[in-house]
């Protein structure tokens, strides 16, 4: 009988509205001891001046940590917090 392997998808971390990459830096040292490969994505509208009008930008941003990992045939997970820019 062969052996199923399960593998890790990597987890996307995406801060909310009035937060940085840096919301996550606890949580991130113990997922990748764990096998997780842990990807932050920092927003363009956050701290933006003036403030944007649309989160087409964000969008792009967390589309493009996505599209990364998936081209390079690995799984995601998103962790979004508060202001998933969705």
């Amino acid at each position: 009988m062969s052996e199923i392997t399960i593998t890790k998808p990597t987890i996307i971390f995406v801060h909310g509205a009035w937060h940085s990459v840096q919301f996550f830096e606890k949580v991130i040292p113990i997922l990748e001891p764990l096998g997780y490969r842990c990807v932050t994505v920092p927003l363009p509208s956050v701290g933006s001046s003036p403030p944007v009008k649309c989160l087409n930008e964000d969008i792009e941003a967390v589309r493009g940590a996505v599209l990364k990992e998936l081209d390079a045939s690995r799984d995601v997970a998103i962790n979004a917090h508060s202001k998933p820019p969705f």
